[in-house]
């Protein structure tokens, strides 16, 4: 079982502003259909870079990547270790971060129903806002960085920048295709990182300062 305390203030910051920033997202999608976040879209959709076979190759690699089959596998894979080895509060936190995420996402894609971008180079299913693809691999990578590293080590710091990388990587595939807009790619990133943090939050989870294995008992 891991070792958690409450969130220092940065953090409870740091998981106050996601959380504002996710609403704030949902809300002006949700009210003003092609106001700003259509504008960005359209913005974004009109640079329409030169599409390469290598770059293809790549987004849709990470389409099955990021797909239900491979996701199903890893949140799985990554639950029955922690539970093997006994990490209960991480195994909490695992499990409930991507529920969080799926739950919001699915609920979302109902309620907005928007429509995707015309010409999809890839198979899609269900409505265009939020992109799954992007809430799972930011709910997955960010959930993975506070479950398998320590606060204030190197592989903390690494590991924040590899789920941002992954992340963007993801948002950029499914724009690259023509899977989703720009702003839905966006909403996904916010709603996979939110899900984790305010699970953590909720856990007093996230700061792990110790590593797993026996503790010592202290003398009487």
């Amino acid at each position: 079982m891991s070792t958690a305390t409450a969130l220092r203030p940065a953090h409870r910051m740091s998981v106050w502003g996601l959380a504002v920033a996710t609403v704030l997202w949902l809300a002006v999608e949700l009210a003003w259909p092609g106001g700003p976040i259509g504008a960005l879209d359209r913005w974004w959709a009109s640079f329409g870079p030169p599409r390469s076979e290598a770059a293809i190759g790549l987004a849709r690699l990470l389409d099955v990547v990021g797909g239900v089959a491979v996701s199903v596998v890893i949140r799985v894979g990554v639950a029955l270790w922690l539970w093997m080895r006994r990490r209960i509060d991480d195994l909490w936190l695992w499990v409930g971060s991507v529920v969080a995420a799926e739950a919001v996402s699915l609920a979302a894609k109902y309620l907005y129903d928007r429509p995707r971008p015309p010409g999809s180079l890839v198979e899609t299913v269900t409505a265009s806002f939020p992109s799954g693809h992007t809430t799972n691999a930011a709910a997955m990578s960010v959930a993975a960085v506070i479950v398998f590293t320590r606060r204030g080590t190197l592989g903390r710091r690494v590991g924040v920048v590899l789920a941002i990388a992954y992340t963007a990587a993801m948002g950029w595939s499914r724009t690259y295709l023509q899977a989703h807009w720009v702003g839905d790619v966006i909403g996904g990133a916010l709603i996979g990182t939110t899900a984790v943090v305010v699970v953590a939050a909720v856990l007093g989870s996230g700061v792990r300062t110790a590593p797993d294995g026996p503790q010592r008992t202290p003398d009487p």
